[in-house]
């Protein structure tokens, strides 16, 4: 009886065994697209390996073997527990954000292995109730902030590469069994902050230089001798990799851009000669005829404006009486907001509002919910998250329109914008003390006068910088009341570059990017530039016309 008894066992053993075997498979891509092909015979792992470089297509296709949660339920059954891309390559930007969709939520993933990777999207690692470890095997370009969050089962997390470059202070948040954070490689640029609600983490453990660091929660190894004992060159291969792939697929070149400068510095500093030059190449590359000039040069050398009569298309505002105006006016009670002073007093206090409102962050994906003033507010909330200046600059502008303030959001961006990402979104407000706009930037609470304290709007602002005529900065003008904005760093250098295109929508009204809207918008551009992403006007009057009589009574 004990033999049979064993012989069961052994052979129930054995089945588990198989079955496990069975459900553990290693896969080598040898043609990018070609995974999804090579999965279909399997209708469950457990384990998966994948070998080679992956595009978007190929890491999408390994979510139907994961199980994701939705509250309670389950929507998917696929089971997989251990997903292994040590030595695999997410070489773009959408192979990034498919692995955010793979991951995200998933109830089955208990480890995750991941190999040199260009890009790791904003809450990749979230709402993952099983998960156990992370490790980054390989090197990483750009990982943004609000990265690991909502994770009740996770102990560790591993960087082995090294990290090129980090967005967005906040890196983790609710995260109760966390012990360990560990960066065996080089960091580049870090922007990570203190851990949210993890009691176990006490701090995260760098055995390897930092060469930048904004945060006070890591330190910039400032130790020569440090720096130069690290055997760099793998570093250097990867960053200018990265960094070609960045520009020719159009994404993080802003990125790249900023990082460029610390890397030939290291360079310098190690007496790199050979990487210092090909750093100073690859900038001449990729910036052309403007390679070497400073941001307010290149706006100097701008070809003017050329007024040509042009009356359309036609800008329109919403009346303050819209149903939705309405319900921002009274949800918020903005007449209370915007206080019994004059017009300007008005605008400056919901510039304020909006500032200390929500929070400013730049690395933030755009938020899952209807865009109008309440509902980005209550996302804010509910999330614990920031937002971008789009969306700062559109709840402004939707302020000011339920107070009867004629207002429109501006996009302003450089001259590279092709390749350059980095724009920036403000506010501009019809003064009908003034008769014209004014500058309003809700991220960095900002706005500009001359020198005699006379308000001015963007188009001003631009022409007074390439002219090098006075412009003053309001001397409490910061950002997330973390950091105040000088003069030299806001205007001169910040939007000195981004000032060279100015786009504005056509439409101002609550939520003006919806399908409601069906909103258009128009460039104003200097004459002779190609720009071929909508309607354009080399017309400033046009460009910065006032709003229709009825509204400026």
């Amino acid at each position: 009886m004990k033999k049979q008894l064993l012989l069961c066992l052994t052979l129930v053993l054995g089945l588990e065994i198989n079955a496990f075997a069975k459900n553990s498979v290693t896969i080598s891509v040898s043609r990018q697209g070609s995974l999804s092909e090579q999965l279909k015979k399997y209708d469950a792992l457990t384990s998966l390996k994948v070998c080679g470089a992956l595009s978007s297509e190929d890491v999408k296709s390994i979510a139907r073997f994961v199980t994701y949660a939705n509250g309670d339920s389950p929507v998917a059954t696929g089971g997989l527990m251990n997903l292994d891309l040590s030595q695999a390559t997410l070489s773009d930007f959408n192979s990034g954000l498919e692995l955010n969709r793979v991951v995200k939520g998933s109830a089955s993933l208990r480890t995750i292995v991941l190999g040199n990777t260009y890009y790791v999207a904003y809450q990749t690692f979230y709402d993952a109730p099983n998960l156990k470890t992370i490790e980054f095997n390989g090197n990483i370009g750009h990982m943004d902030g609000y990265l690991f969050g909502n994770l009740p089962m996770l102990e560790r997390v591993t960087f082995r590469g090294a990290v090129i470059s980090t967005g967005g202070y906040e890196f983790f948040r609710n995260c109760p069994r966390l012990k360990k954070v560990e960066f065996l490689s080089p960091l580049i640029n870090a922007n990570i902050g203190e851990p949210i609600e993890c009691p176990l983490l006490k701090g995260y453990t760098v055995k390897t230089p930092v060469v930048k660091s904004s945060a006070d929660f890591i330190a910039t190894t400032t130790d020569a001798k440090i720096l130069k004992a690290y055997n760099w060159a793998p570093v250097f291969d990867f960053f200018m990799q990265w960094a070609d792939k960045s520009c020719n697929e159009r994404f993080f070149s802003d990125v790249v851009k900023g990082i460029t400068p610390t890397m030939i510095d290291l360079a310098e500093l190690l007496g790199d000669t050979a990487n210092v030059n090909r750093l100073q190449a690859y900038i001449v590359v990729n910036e052309g005829e403007d390679a070497g000039k400073s941001k307010m040069e290149i706006l100097k050398e701008s070809a003017p404006y050329v007024r040509t009569g042009q009356t359309a298309p036609v800008f329109t505002y919403a009346s303050p009486n819209d149903s939705l105006l309405t319900l921002t006016r009274n949800f918020f009670d903005l007449d209370k907001v915007a206080g019994q002073g004059d017009e300007l007093s008005k605008i400056k206090n919901l510039l304020y509002w909006v500032h200390d409102l929500v929070r400013h962050d730049g690395s933030s994906s755009w938020p899952n919910c209807r865009y109008n003033c309440i509902d980005l507010y209550k996302v804010c909330q509910s999330e614990k998250r920031g937002l971008n200046c789009r969306f700062m600059a559109i709840m402004l502008c939707e302020a000011l329109l339920a107070e009867g303030i004629p207002a429109r959001y501006l996009t302003c961006q450089s001259k590279n914008y092709d390749t350059d990402s980095d724009c920036h979104v403000i506010t501009v407000a019809w003064s009908r003390q003034l008769n014209k706009w004014v500058w309003v930037d809700p991220t960095f609470c900002a706005y500009v006068t001359d020198e005699n304290g006379l308000w001015l709007h963007p188009g001003e602002v631009r022409e007074r910088l390439r002219h090098g005529q006075p412009l003053v900065l309001n001397s409490d003008a910061n950002w997330n009341h973390e950091s105040l904005q000088t003069k030299e760093e806001y205007l001169e250098q910040y939007m000195a570059k981004n000032l060279y295109l100015i786009t504005s929508n056509l439409k101002s009204m609550s939520e003006p990017e919806s399908k409601r809207s069906n909103n258009g918008f128009i460039t104003l551009i200097p004459d002779g530039f190609d720009y071929n992403h909508g309607a354009t006007t080399t017309d400033d009057a046009y460009f910065w016309q006032a709003p229709p009589k009825e509204l400026v009574k």
